[in-house]
């Protein structure tokens, strides 16, 4: 995507239902877990990537006299695999559709 010199630039980081944001990275440094990121006073190139993670819950199983629970105690995670995409001059909002890597150029 293109940035007028001098100009700010706003990227939106949106995870797919059911996901979260894990970390985003601009020109190669973490700036943590977040929804957005602004480029300001664009004057170079600069690149942004964002890593989504699948959200996962625990599931505590008890059981009470004269019954039982199978699985007792267990934890359930959902998973799946990673994907990694990159593209040029997109638009400024990612939103991925399975658990990946979404990378963008601003320019």
């Amino acid at each position: 995507m293109a940035a007028d010199f001098g100009s700010d630039r706003t990227i939106t980081v949106t995870p797919a239902t059911g996901y979260h944001v894990a970390d985003v990275v601009v020109d190669g440094v973490s700036v943590g877990a977040v929804n957005g990121y602004t480029f300001t006073n664009v004057t170079a190139d600069h690149t942004i990537a964002a890593t989504f993670a699948i959200d996962t819950f625990t599931l505590t199983a008890t059981a009470g006299a004269h019954g039982a629970i199978d699985p007792a105690g267990a934890t359930v995670r959902t998973t799946a695999p990673a994907r990694r995409t990159r593209s040029r001059r997109t638009r400024t909002t990612t939103s991925p559709t399975s658990p990946s890597t979404a990378s963008r150029w601003v320019r």
